[in-house]
């Protein structure tokens, strides 16, 4: 293959040479060897530095400072010894939870001394902990990027008039991304990117499309696998990836596939090795259509995790909310059961104070007992727990059996926790 053939090939889809339309570059190609290896089905799985590319809102599962880089090998062994190169820098710092985090991100795609695209990146994600109506965790985030795009001076391009008046462009661009968690082990999300459809053409007009991007995940300590789909300038593309840690989660295998419009079509591989703040990343990419004839892309990612801890949730955040709701719905219960007691002990204490009632066969106190009736014990008694009593003994004392302790449970279930009395408690002895 030619030089200026590979150059055609590179291009076409960036340059508007004799056809009246053609969409502009800047392609979704992936970066980074863990979601290469994945079949690039990332966006639901995003949580490292590379939700930067991927989907912002994976930046809130951060909970340590991350930064990364990675470099691709594209079409490895091309007959003219061309070198097609994607290459990424990328820092995420996770903030205090009501912060959110943010990232940084520079990207470059690039065939040496012919054209390169670059995109830098501003990330910023954030939890939506106000709509309480929604069982799981909801996150947001956005990208805000500058994209550059540069061709290099050859034989050809100095007498094409499309480069007359200059050989680069920068245009502002941004993405909008999402992931709900469903239930524990389930997550879906949603990337808009470039909704600003910029114009990145030299000569005559190339928008960037609007890109949609949707999927599905399975997520587990140990595997993750997820399912997605993504519409892009009239193309529509399908990935599918998994991922399973061994070892203690020291070593990772990863394996994916692609399918879509245009003969796209790929399986990818990979591997990692991870250890305490250090993780090393490698991935494959074989094209089943167009150019075959040639060695694969390679991927290569080294991440680096530094800095303290944030506190996070020790358990799957879809339980924590869940359990904080369930939590708040008892606070909730307690406080109304409290009031009733309180209501239940003010009656008590007026009981107490007002003069008993003269009731026949009842002696009021102070009085001798009538002729011919027979003292007859309150109808209602009261009994103040002491230190080291139980309903049991308290039984004992009134009725002189142990098992009795189940008639002054049932007069004061509203007070008893579990069939235990405390200390300074008033129970009613029937």
């Amino acid at each position: 293959m030619s030089r200026k053939i590979l150059f055609v090939f590179a291009l076409l889809s960036t340059i508007n040479y004799q056809l009246s339309t053609c969409y502009a570059s800047f392609e979704d190609i992936g970066v980074g060897a863990r979601a290469v290896g994945m079949g690039n089905a990332f966006i639901t799985v995003a949580d490292d530095v590379y939700s930067i590319y991927y989907n912002p809102a994976g930046l809130t599962a951060l909970r340590q400072k991350e930064t990364a880089s990675s470099y691709g090998r594209l079409y490895f062994g091309l007959d003219d010894g061309s070198n097609l190169g994607k290459s990424f820098l990328g820092y995420a710092h996770p903030l205090a939870k009501k912060y959110g985090s943010f990232g940084l991100g520079w990207m470059n795609f690039h065939l040496s001394g012919v054209y390169s695209e670059n995109t830098f990146i501003f990330s910023y994600a954030r939890e939506v902990e106000e709509i309480k109506q929604i069982p799981g965790p909801l996150n947001l985030g956005i990208n805000l990027k500058l994209l550059n795009k540069n061709y290099g001076r050859d034989e050809y391009t100095i007498k094409d008039n499309v480069f007359a008046k200059s050989y680069s462009k920068t245009v502002l661009s941004a993405d909008l991304g999402g992931l709900y968690q469903l239930s524990r082990y389930f997550t879906v999300g949603l990337l808009f990117s470039d909704i600003l459809q910029p114009d990145i053409g030299l000569k005559d007009k190339s928008v960037i499309p609007l890109g949609i991007k949707t999927g599905i995940s399975y997520r587990s300590p140990v595997l993750n696998t997820a399912l997605e789909g993504s519409y892009w300038g009239g193309e529509i593309k399908i990935y599918n990836g998994l991922e399973y840690w061994l070892f203690a989660k020291s070593f990772a295998v990863r394996a994916g596939w692609g399918m879509g419009t245009r003969s796209f079509s790929n399986l990818t591989f990979g591997l990692s090795y991870n250890i305490p703040l250090l993780r090393f990343d490698y991935a494959f990419v074989y094209p089943l259509s167009g150019i075959t004839d040639i060695l694969g892309s390679h991927q290569f990612s080294l991440s680096f995790r530094f800095g303290s801890l944030l506190e996070g949730p020790s358990e799957d955040p879809f339980y924590l909310k869940k359990k904080t709701k369930d939590l708040e719905k008892k606070f909730k219960e307690t406080e109304e059961e409290l009031s009733r007691t309180k209501n239940e002990l003010e009656k008590l204490k007026k009981e107490r104070v007002a003069p008993p009632a003269v009731t026949p066969g009842i002696t009021p106190p102070g009085r001798p007992p009538l002729p011919g009736v027979v003292p007859q014990p309150p109808t209602m008694r009261t009994h103040k727990v002491l230190e080291g009593e139980t309903l049991q003994s308290i039984a004992v004392k009134y009725y002189g059996e142990e098992k009795r302790w189940v008639d002054i449970y049932n007069a004061n279930k509203d007070k008893i926790e579990r069939g235990v009395v405390k200390p300074g408690q008033i129970l009613i002895i029937p």
